[in-house]
């Protein structure tokens, strides 16, 4: 799968050393995926930043320090994978409103880096496998491949009655397997945690460590799980009812 990937950047293992260099101006804004779309309200003010694209540390952005990855195999999948562009993710996979969550809307614009800019999550599928899976467009440039038959590794905190549990889990190659059920949507950042609905939503806030921006809120029907990023790494906030 790895080797008809065109420009893919792999996250693993160590920081590299910062460059000395001017941050490039903001790209001009890009068309929207085709289909049906909704926005997360942004009523931050603060001047967008173009962050280098991050890697993994040793440590947790919120000081945490994640698990080891006992697995081999585990350990040698990436935590992001992603192409130059949306042309590049064409090549090898098409979008797909019908690839998961088909009562949902086809696509998601939110910030998920808390840049100051929206960023687009939008359905995709596999043009060979035809698994499901998740895009996401980087406001900043990039995209990132979530599922749709990329193997990848998540940092997932489970929370439950006697308190939480953080452990590395692959991530599904697809997102189908409960379509009919499925569903996804905003998770809008509130302080230090994720809120279905924004901040003026009655619903209860759910505290996510290492939050940096908006995540998105996968529904299965029984549980629900947000995925976000975390400026190293995607996470999941997997969440059992």
């Amino acid at each position: 799968m790895e080797q008809r990937i065109a420009a893919v950047v792999l996250f693993a293992g160590c920081s590299p050393a910062p460059a000395a260099a001017t941050p490039p101006s903001a790209p001009p804004p890009v068309d929207p995926a085709d289909g049906a779309s909704i926005s997360a309200a942004d009523d931050r003010k603060a001047e967008p930043t173009l962050p280098v694209a991050p890697a993994v540390s040793a440590t947790d952005p919120n000081g945490l320090t994640p698990p080891p990855v006992d697995d081999v195999g585990l350990a040698g999948l990436p935590v992001d994978v992603r192409v130059a562009e949306v042309s590049a993710l064409l090549t090898t996979h098409r979008k797909d409103c019908k690839a998961f969550a088909r009562r949902s809307p086809c696509e998601l614009r939110l910030d998920l880096d808390g840049d100051g800019t929206e960023d687009a999550a939008f359905k995709i599928r596999d043009r060979s496998s035809g698994h499901a899976g998740i895009a996401v467009r980087w406001s900043h440039g990039g995209v990132s491949i979530i599922g749709a038959g990329v193997r990848t590794r998540q940092l997932a905190t489970d929370v439950h009655m006697d308190g939480t549990d953080l452990s590395w889990r692959e991530v599904e190659a697809d997102f189908a397997d409960n379509e009919t059920e499925s569903s996804w949507g905003i998770a809008v950042r509130v302080g230090g945690g994720f809120r279905r609905g924004g901040a003026g939503s009655a619903r209860g806030e759910h505290v996510a460590p290492g939050i940096t921006g908006d995540g998105l809120w996968l529904d299965g029907g029984d549980a629900a799980e947000i995925l976000y990023w975390d400026g190293e790494r995607w996470r999941r906030l997997v969440l059992g009812y």
